[in-house]
């Protein structure tokens, strides 16, 4: 059976390399869909897509673009079914009935929970100890199709966002079996509780700003799941600088008081402290903290300013609980 991968994310080659090799039992690799190559780091130059690279190495098909709906079909090798795994773009409804065996995805997070772009990030900042690998039927809603098939994946306590996702996509390859089942028909599809359902966003820069008033092992666990990008930052005097070596110390104090600048700098958060190995001052490069922050005038006793944190997990507004109503007074109109 012939299919087509979409993906524009390395997490997908160990899948692809599987295929290859004939590790999906009847699959057949027809093409692969991804994006353009990008401008990126410093100098902006065009970095080669990783996905589109090792396809034209192995030989096959390479569609390049930022969407492909029905009007590219007669562009597209032909295939009886697609897997979808990192790709970054809705596909329509139509398009998704071009596959005459269906249209498959392979989600990291234990759906209904953890929809949308992020969901391995995301399960890293909020500290869970464990998430899954989905192998979904898919539906125009996002991620919203029935599961056939979960993996458990703990999550180590030293776990970095790479790290984890070297292992999703090595479990992916290992369930390429499933995939086979899948597109034979043969696997029992069970359909998601939408009313359990929450969703992740994309992660951006602003996210690695510390926010100190959130607990020290929150933070630690978020500087886990932001490296390498967008990685962990406070401001001083102005300055971004970006930190690395993060760890929980026991200390209190105000959320962002200095509590020690020696060796590492120790700062007090909502619960507990966080200590700093190592600091960045803007142009130059990560060193250890006391090398880095000479000059620089980190005190103790001095605050460090910081703003909220924006929430990385969205639970649809009808599963939120109502405001509490206190007694004497108007609830005002409902919304």
């Amino acid at each position: 059976m012939r299919l087509l991968v979409l993906s524009s994310d390395p997490i997908a080659l160990p899948l692809l390399e599987g295929l290859l090799h004939g590790e999906g039992e009847q699959l057949r690799l027809a093409g692969v869909v991804t994006a353009p190559d990008r401008r990126a780091g410093r100098g902006q130059r065009v970095q080669p897509n990783p996905v589109a690279a090792w396809a034209r190495e192995a030989g096959l098909p390479v569609t390049q673009q930022e969407g492909v709906g029905l009007a590219d079909l007669e562009s597209l090798p032909d295939f009886e079914a697609a897997l979808v795994f990192a790709y970054g773009q809705i596909l329509s409804a139509a398009f998704l009935d071009s596959a005459p065996a269906g249209f498959f995805n392979f989600h990291p997070s234990p759906l209904p929970l953890l929809r949308g772009p992020s969901p391995l990030e995301t399960a890293l900042a909020e500290g869970w100890e464990e998430t899954e690998l989905c192998l979904v039927r898919m539906v125009e809603a996002m991620d919203a199709g029935p599961v056939g098939d979960r993996t458990t994946l703990r999550i180590h306590a030293d776990e970095t966002a790479p790290r984890l996702r070297e292992r999703v996509a090595a479990a992916a390859r290992d369930r390429l079996p499933e995939l086979a089942r899948a597109a034979r028909g043969e696997l029992p599809w069970r359909e998601q509780l939408d009313s359990l359902a929450t969703y992740c966003r994309k992660i951006r820069k602003e996210d690695g700003f510390l926010d100190f008033s959130l607990p020290a092992r929150q933070l630690e666990a978020r500087a886990r799941a932001f490296h390498p990008w967008p990685g962990s930052s406070l401001l001083h005097d102005g300055r971004r600088c970006r930190v690395d070596g993060l760890s929980v110390e026991t200390g209190s104090g105000p959320p962002g008081e200095i509590l020690a600048a020696g060796d590492t700098l120790v700062v007090a958060t909502g619960e507990d402290a966080l200590a700093i190995q190592s600091l960045q001052r803007p142009t130059r490069r990560m060193l250890p903290f006391a090398e880095a922050a000479r000059g620089l005038g980190f005190t103790p006793g001095e605050h460090l300013a910081y703003s909220s944190a924006r929430p990385l997990v969205r639970t649809p507004r009808s599963r939120r609980p109502p405001p509490p109503r206190h007694e004497g007074t108007d609830p005002g109109p409902p919304r």
